[in-house]
């Protein structure tokens, strides 16, 4: 898998982890460099575009991404 498209841009890093280098590390890892489709903020971004994705979202809670989608 390639690394995700919205990675320099993702607002998780500046949002739910700013301040948490660590945790934004392991992320980055688990989800950005190998398995994007599997990150709740990836689906957001790629059904809504970049502006949709919000801040505050866990990068495992698909649930909420699928609400947000929903929503549009």
């Amino acid at each position: 898998m390639e690394t995700c498209e919205f990675l320099n841009t993702c607002p998780v890093f500046s949002g739910l982890l700013a301040n948490k280098p660590q945790e934004a590390a392991a992320v980055k890892e688990k989800f950005c460099q190998s398995s994007c489709l599997h990150c709740a903020i990836y689906m957001v971004g790629s059904a809504l575009g970049a502006s949709k994705m919000p801040g505050d979202l866990d990068p495992t809670d698909k649930g909420r991404a699928y609400e947000i989608i929903a929503q549009g």
